[in-house]
């Protein structure tokens, strides 16, 4: 990953740009200047903001794709996923990647595909039904979980939920 003292340097160095001149175009101070390049620098969204403009850049802030092999590896009924010889995830994998479906189903613009849908159902009813300790902890207090619970549970929900629990018992 590439950090932000090493993008502004390099960006400034590939325009033939002093730090001074960086300056006057960004209107960000010097001194400013070198703290963020020499890595010890902690600007604000605004400062960063400018001083990327000034180099041509801007910020981007968008949902990081969904790892549904985790999500399989973490209980998730999917069939088409690699085996891997990896350890068994952690819960704090599983919420992560949990988080990170309903979040793009969430805000998917052109809707959800119904398959991911049931199978987040399903994962979330295996864990409210088996293990309720780490539900009331982690997912109960999160609105974002609550409209993802099936308003009427079909057969494929609960036995995609059976599969859901029987994975999820090698790690919660």
């Amino acid at each position: 990953m590439l950090s932000i003292s090493f993008l502004v340097r390099d960006y400034r160095k590939n325009l033939g740009l002093t730090q001074s001149e960086l300056a006057q175009i960004s209107k960000i101070s010097l001194p400013n200047i070198q703290k963020i390049e020499a890595g010890r620098g902690n600007p604000s969204f605004s400062t960063l903001t400018a001083l990327l403009e000034a180099l041509g850049l801007s910020i981007s802030i968008q949902f990081a794709p969904v790892d549904w092999d985790l999500l399989a590896a973490c209980g998730a009924p999917l069939l088409a996923t690699k085996k891997s010889n990896l350890p068994a995830p952690s819960s704090q994998q599983l919420l992560k990647a949990l988080r990170s479906a309903c979040l793009e189903m969430k805000n998917h613009t052109h809707g959800t595909d119904p398959r991911k849908l049931e199978i987040i159902q399903a994962l979330l009813l295996a864990i409210r039904s088996y293990y309720p300790s780490f539900y009331r902890l982690n997912i109960h207090p999160s609105p974002l979980f609550l409209g993802f619970f099936p308003k009427k549970l079909t057969g494929r929900i609960i036995q995609l939920k059976r599969q859901s629990a029987a994975r999820l018992s090698a790690f919660l």
